[in-house]
């Protein structure tokens, strides 16, 4: 195993890991701000002292319950920064996870009303607001200086969730300090394995058919890899993550990623874009890969867990998905030393089209948690997650306890030595020791740059970075004379003020909702019908998708949209 793997790891996993608590569709880059993001933080700034037991004064300790709608492992009770921020904060965060179906277990839990105190409600954010399950947040968290600054120019973004104008949920991601910095790139892309290209002389595709050729150029040579078959190209289909079979199309057109509708950027009208011309070209290609065994059937049963667990044995060539989906599989692969079995994301686009995958990351509207209206103390909830946003307890978060998790050079600078990069490596690592935990994930976080110029984590410092990096992925990045990875993808221009449209809430009952319902159940039926037509099939297939898709009344989704568009670009 290559042991210098490490800060490669940590820079993917919490670049990727951006979504991974919550909504998800979304890009991970780093915007710029202003210079003043750099100096209006009032945190301590300082890293509690390795052996310190600070006590939180006047407040009793409490424990707050949260349910977190995605899977995920709470960190160890005996975690030494939870221990910490437990002694300065005096609260416990008790974590629930979802174990199988979201679905069923927001129905059951808004049927008996028995909310926890925090509530991380995921893809069904719509249906906990709409049950009344969050207490409304506006005439409060302003009381609180880090709330406030981290979410007062976002204000009309966070009331955008739901009718009433309220806030309810706080977004754990998106809050951008000081200029920017991205090595890695977790958004939407075509993704290829690394050693498809530099087997190709280091080619760098830009069209489907530059894609596909790479891809079977190198089957051809091989067939096999660690003794199984390759995979030339995987398709997620599982549950709302069948993004991956339906979004591509948006992008091949130069569209940015609004989820499951087009928006015309000059006139700001939506439209469904499953049943257009350029979608039909899109899975007519893949139709044709297809039938030449690139793509095979078990790609379109396969469950998410099934999914990385291919994509981990290193024969998956390439796919089309967001980088924070399948970061769990990257990060074994580098835990492994496997470098070239790792992915590049490419922003493929049909032809003379500027390619518009990357966007500026920031907070959305309804991508973190909310407070429950059952939470036996509203204020001390606030007042944590206002403390959680000092730097002292950021920088526990991410870097840890200083000359045992990181070092700090004469001037300043955080750095890692090899050891404490080793430990990172560990797929653990954030379990046992808290750092990066979620803890972290799921609460509103810094990221980008703390006040005194170092990263907001190891993935945020430059100089950590290069120095972490892999002699096989520098000698790579240096074959396209890039100095990360993220350069791959073209950033993209200021986000319009109502994106993304895969933030919007669509009310529960009504016929935007319905026929929305309608419209993605039909993608996700005759999708892969249409992709594994029978030669000479195709187009009876796609005429068969198509008349379903017009009976599914998407004019209503449409039209809401479009409302939802209006309505927050009058209040930008």
């Amino acid at each position: 195993m290559k042991r210098k793997a490490v800060v490669k790891l940590a820079c993917c996993l919490l670049i990727f890991l951006f979504a991974s608590c919550g909504l998800f569709p979304e890009g991970t880059d780093l915007p710029l701000s202003s210079s003043a993001d750099l100096q209006d933080h009032t945190g301590s700034g300082g890293v509690v002292p390795g052996d310190e037991v600070v006590k939180v004064t006047g407040k009793d300790p409490v424990t707050f319950t949260m349910f977190v709608g995605n899977p995920g492992q709470a960190p160890a009770p005996d975690a030494k920064i939870i221990r910490k921020i437990q002694q300065i904060t005096g609260v416990t965060i008790e974590f629930e996870f979802l174990v199988g179906d979201l679905s069923q277990k927001s129905g059951v839990m808004i049927a008996s009303g028995d909310y926890p105190d925090f509530i991380y409600p995921s893809q069904d954010r719509n249906k906990f607001v709409e049950a009344g399950a969050f207490t409304p947040l506006e005439d409060k968290i302003y009381t609180y200086p880090n709330l406030k600054r981290h979410y007062e120019k976002y204000d009309a973004k966070l009331r955008a969730i739901g009718n009433e104008k309220k806030i309810y949920i706080l977004d754990a991601w998106g809050r951008q300090y000081g200029e920017a910095y991205e090595p890695g790139y977790g958004g939407p892309a075509f993704w290829i394995q690394k050693d498809v290209l530099a087997e190709a002389g280091y080619v760098r595709p830009g069209t489907l058919e530059e894609y596909f050729n790479v891809i079977e150029a190198y089957i051809a040579r091989h067939p096999t890899i660690d003794g199984k078959s390759v995979s030339g190209f995987e398709i997620l289909c599982d549950g709302w993550r069948s993004f991956c079979l339906k979004n591509a199309p948006q992008h091949l057109v130069g569209a940015p990623n609004d989820g499951d509708i087009l928006v015309n950027q000059k006139t700001l009208r939506s439209e469904i874009y499953a049943n257009k011309g350029y979608a039909k070209a899109y899975y007519a290609k893949l139709n044709e890969e297809y039938l030449k065994d690139v793509i095979t059937p078990e790609t379109f049963t396969q469950t998410y867990d099934q999914y990385l667990a291919k994509i981990t044995s290193g024969r998956v060539l390439g796919m089309f998905d967001q980088g924070w989906n399948f970061a769990d599989a990257t990060n074994l692969l580098i835990r492994d030393g496997k470098y070239e079995r790792t992915y590049v994301p490419l922003e493929l686009t049909y032809e003379g089209i500027k390619p518009w995958y990357r966007d500026v990351n920031s907070v959305v509207g309804g991508n973190g948690l909310g407070i429950s209206v059952n939470c036996r103390d509203v204020e001390r909830a606030l007042s944590f997650m206002d403390r959680m946003l000092d730097e002292d307890i950021q920088k526990l978060l991410t870097w840890g306890i200083e000359g045992e998790n990181f070092q700090m050079d004469s001037d300043g600078k955080y750095f890692l030595t090899l050891e404490q990069r080793t430990l990172r490596n560990d797929p653990v690592f954030a379990v046992k020791t808290g750092i990066g935990s979620q803890l972290y994930l799921c609460f509103p976080k810094m990221q980008g740059f703390f006040s005194d110029g170092n990263g907001a984590g190891p993935q945020s410092q430059p100089e950590e970075v290069l120095a972490s990096m892999d002699p096989y992925d520098r000698e790579f990045l240096d074959k396209y004379h890039f100095q990360s990875f993220s350069e791959f993808m073209t950033p993209g221009p200021e986000n319009p003020a109502y994106y993304p449209v895969w933030a919007f809430t669509i009310p529960e009952g009504t016929p935007a909702k319905l026929a929305y319902t309608k419209y993605t159940d039909t993608e996700a039926k005759f999708l892969p019908y249409v992709i594994m037509a029978k030669k000479g099939h195709f187009e009876a297939a796609w005429d068969e998708y198509i008349a379903e898709l017009g009976m599914t009344g998407y004019k209503a989704y449409e039209a809401e949209v479009d409302r939802q568009i209006r309505e927050r670009m009058s209040s930008k």
